[in-house]
């Protein structure tokens, strides 16, 4: 009964355990398609506040640093989602391609923050003019990466989506098998409960006789240690 127990256990665990990985890919599905639509929202902010900035209608540059920690949460965000599901789903071609864009976009990053604090920062309006063209065209090249990204991810969510609703019929297969197991031991240890009853069965008509003086009878009981040790005691 233990070694039944254990492996019935250890195999739906198992099924569990499968089934929490692709709750979890689905969920990095999401966070990257998340991540993806953030980083576009700020880098499409930034540039506006620049150009705001550039032509007086912001006082300061605060409007803008104000998108500079979200779009850095978004773009560490998009490198957990892309390593996390490149390395789970393994040579899938397209997530190659993810890996890709996502290395061109941590190549133009850094270039993009130089040239962003240099507009914030410098003073000189024809040299800081040089540098918001130069975080415009940056940040429009990572915009490409990013677009080719969110456009694939696009069909991967549809398909995402599609299998979403399968996850709850596999969690109740897996609690059913949960449910038949219990039962099956329950069951499995009732019957040997009432089986271990059978030698008192046996030895009821001879405890009898012998009440009533009879000293003769044979008593027929089973093979077994217990009762070859219970005939003998007799």
């Amino acid at each position: 009964v233990s070694v039944l127990f254990l492996i019935i256990y250890l195999t739906s665990e198992r099924l569990a355990k499968k089934l929490d990985e692709e709750v979890e890919l689905y969920n990095q599905h999401v966070s990257l398609l998340y991540n993806s639509h953030e980083v576009i929202y700020h880098i499409t902010a930034i540039q506006e506040g620049i150009y705001s900035y550039e032509y007086g209608t912001f006082k300061n540059a605060e409007p803008i640093k104000a998108h500079f920690k979200p779009l850095e949460q978004g773009m560490e965000g998009i490198s957990d989602g892309i390593s996390y599901i490149f390395y789970s789903r393994g040579d899938d071609d397209a997530f190659k391609d993810y890996a890709n864009y996502l290395e061109a976009i941590q190549n133009l990053y850094p270039k993009f923050k130089v040239q962003l604090n240099e507009v914030v920062s410098t003073v000189d309006a024809r040299e800081r003019r040089k540098h918001i063209e130069e975080t415009i065209e940056i940040s429009e090249r990572m915009e490409f990466f990013l677009n080719e990204i969110d456009k694939h991810m696009d069909g991967e969510y549809t398909a995402v989506k599609a299998f979403l609703p399968t996850i709850t019929a596999k969690m109740r297969w897996i609690r059913n098998i949960t449910g038949i197991l219990f039962l099956g031991v329950i069951v499995i240890l009732s019957v040997m409960f009432f089986n271990s009853c059978k030698s008192f069965k046996r030895m009821s008509p001879y405890l009898s006789a012998i009440k009533e003086g009879i000293y003769n009878v044979k008593v027929e009981l089973g093979d077994t240690p217990c009762e070859r040790a219970l005939q003998s005691t007799i």
